[in-house]
């Protein structure tokens, strides 16, 4: 589970799965529920600036870190429920690919940010 706040509004979201494949429902709370639930994250958090980028093939979220994790830059490309992933032709700026890599969900980097290391190749 996460709750996040942007731009003054906040969700709930909770997650199963790992990998390319997982289910994902969030629900916007209300400003009562985020001030419930917000300090209940208190040692487990992630900073970091979120940006669409334009593809033909896929949403691009690019996401930059701050904080302990400054430096850090993560691509993550969301498929329409019907489009093939294998088939995705990354552009030349992707780096590594981490997907299934566990350093990189958000719930170990919220946890343990400095164990943060370089990417293994061969990610899928």
């Amino acid at each position: 589970m996460r709750v996040r706040r942007s731009n003054g509004s906040a969700w709930l979201t909770v997650k199963r799965g790992a990998g390319l494949e997982r289910d994902e429902v969030e629900v916007e709370l209300d400003h009562d529920q985020s001030e419930v639930l917000w300090p209940l994250t208190a040692a487990r958090r992630v900073s970091k600036h979120r940006y669409d980028v334009p593809s033909e093939q896929g949403r691009i979220q690019v996401d930059v870190y701050a904080g302990a994790l400054e430096g850090l830059v993560v691509a993550e490309v969301e498929f329409d429920e019907d489009a093939d992933p294998e088939g995705f032709d990354a552009p030349d700026w992707f780096g590594e690919e981490v997907t299934g890599d566990p350093r990189y969900a958000n719930k170990n980097l919220a946890i343990r940010p400095s164990e943060m290391g370089p990417a293994e190749p061969g990610g899928s």
